[in-house]
């Protein structure tokens, strides 16, 4: 049956984040929070499919496990600039 998920054929582009050092995930993670709130998306309100646009809008090549962590990073700096 068709779960109508993408299937990506270059399994190296969905090993990049897991190939990556702490420190540079870290630092990739800590950029584009950045560059996601000095962008057209600083006023929108966080959810994975701005999540997504955004990197898709950036060129950046993304799984879903940097979707998840991003999300959290910019959801979590979202509740703390509220207060």
């Amino acid at each position: 049956y068709n779960t109508n998920e993408t299937v990506i054929t270059d399994r190296s582009k969905v090993c990049l984040l897991r190939a990556m050092s702490q420190e540079e995930r870290k630092k990739l993670i800590n950029n584009l929070v950045k560059k996601f709130y000095a962008g057209r998306y600083k006023n929108k309100k966080v959810t994975k499919y701005i999540v997504k646009d955004f990197l898709f809008e950036e060129n950046i090549k993304f799984d879903n496990e940097l979707v998840d962590i991003l999300y959290v990073r910019l959801k979590s700096k979202a509740q703390t600039n509220k207060k």
